[in-house]
This record gives structure tokens, C-alpha cells and sequence, in this order.
């Protein structure tokens, strides 16, 4: 009977060690004030741009003044690294509780629409915007609408 046989190789390799990613928040999404009007019972959507800041409204609701704006991030990690991100499926507004989904990512370093480029001193801040689900009867009290949490996961590509 033979025994098994035994083989020795000598093999090679490298890492590459990059600086952790990290991101903070610079300033909060906020979808400003809005109104419901109108006399038939209709859901609305508001959506923010990130790359404009412009917002629009669909059903029933209508634009007023207030604070709106994307939220914007500060990321930083290893420089000239590509870096991608994503989103949850959706999160809660406040004060109120409605529905945000459909996040939306701008950065101006960025090649596509969820990748962004971590410059050559080790930062990017991109914005992040987003859609507001507001059901027919809500009643406004001229209270701006933010997202003050939602987890934003960037991790380099």
C-alpha cells in the first residue's frame, strides 16, 4: 500500500493596506414646508435633487417656503480612491413620520450616480436627496420636514 504523497509550493502575494472610509454629516436633508390643497382626496410625493436642490411636487402638495435642502456629507479615506454608497429602501421623516425612499446620491467628483471620488487632500462632499411620501389628508403645520437618521453606507469600490 502506498501512502499519500506529499506536495510543497512556495507561493507569493501583496495587500494593499488603504486608510479607513469614513463619513459625518455636514447638514441634514430637509424637504422645507409644504401644503396639501385641493378638495379631492390626493397622495403626494416631493422630491429633492441633489445635484440642483430643486424641488418638485406631485398630488396635492404644494411648495412653500422653508429651509430645503440636500443633505451633504463630508467622506474622507485613502485620496484619488472611487468610493460607492448606498441607501436603505426607505426611512422616516420628522417631525412626522412619512415615508423617504428613493435616495438619490450627487457627487461632482462622482462617474456615475452612486460613486463618488475621494479627492487629492482625502475628501469628498457629496449631496444626498431624496422622495417624501405624503399621504392626502396630511395637515401641515408649516414644520419643515427632515430625515435626521437613515444609514448611509460607503465603502471604497
Amino acid at each position: 500500500m502506498i501512502g499519500p504523497a506529499s506536495v510543497s509550493r512556495t507561493a507569493t502575494g501583496s495587500i494593499t493596506i488603504s486608510k479607513a472610509i469614513s463619513t459625518a454629516r455636514l447638514r441634514i436633508l430637509n424637504f422645507g414646508q409644504f401644503k396639501n390643497v385641493g378638495g379631492k382626496c390626493v397622495a403626494s410625493t416631493i422630491t429633492l435633487d441633489p445635484q440642483t436642490g430643486v424641488r418638485r411636487a406631485t398630488g396635492n402638495a404644494v411648495l412653500v417656503k422653508g429651509a430645503d435642502e440636500p443633505g451633504s456629507y463630508a467622506i474622507t479615506g485613502a485620496a484619488n480612491s472611487i468610493y460607492g454608497v448606498s441607501f436603505p429602501a426607505s426611512a422616516p421623516s420628522s417631525p412626522h413620520s412619512l415615508t423617504v425612499s428613493a435616495f438619490r446620491f450627487y457627487s461632482q467628483t462622482g462617474n456615475g450616480t452612486m460613486t463618488g471620488r475621494i479627492g487629492p487632500g482625502g475628501s469628498d462632499t457629496p449631496r444626498v436627496g431624496a422622495t417624501l411620501t405624503v399621504p392626502c389628508d396630511f395637515d401641515t403645520h408649516n414644520i419643515d420636514e427632515v430625515v435626521p437618521s437613515f444609514t448611509l453606507t460607503v465603502t471604497y469600490q
